[in-house]
């Protein structure tokens, strides 16, 4: 399981945004090694979900706080201005995306990572 930050680096989580880089270059050199003997490998990379933060709690408050704004408007805000479906994802659509891609119905989808972004990460 990749994510959004791996793509796209995500302030403040320098470290956890270069492990999730690692499993997009893994997902492509496993899909390398691993074609041959008919093995897919794709990655999903969920974006902001309803079950996750946005940041730290703290660092949320913070800047909740300096906006003169309570948290759940700050989510809010964020949401709309940074993914284009102005909402968070659901667990579900992970899951949907995951069972999807374990079908054959996905026979041919190999050596990349898919978004499950709401339209906030690109490819």
């Amino acid at each position: 399981m990749a994510s959004e930050s791996g793509s796209e680096g995500s302030q403040g989580q320098s470290v956890y945004a270069a492990t999730k880089a690692a499993v997009y270059n893994l997902t492509r050199s496993w899909a390398k090694e691993l074609g041959k003997y008919n093995v897919r490998v794709v990655g999903v990379a969920p974006g902001i979900l309803e079950a996750t933060a946005l940041r730290s709690e703290e660092y949320e408050r913070a800047l909740a706080y300096t906006r003169g704004i309570n948290l759940k408007e700050l989510r809010e805000r964020y949401k709309k201005a940074a993914i284009p479906l102005g909402r968070s994802g659901k667990l579900s659509e992970v899951a949907n995306t995951v069972c999807f891609l374990a079908s054959d119905r996905s026979a041919y989808i190999h050596g990349t990572v898919i978004n499950v972004s709401g339209g906030k990460t690109r490819a």
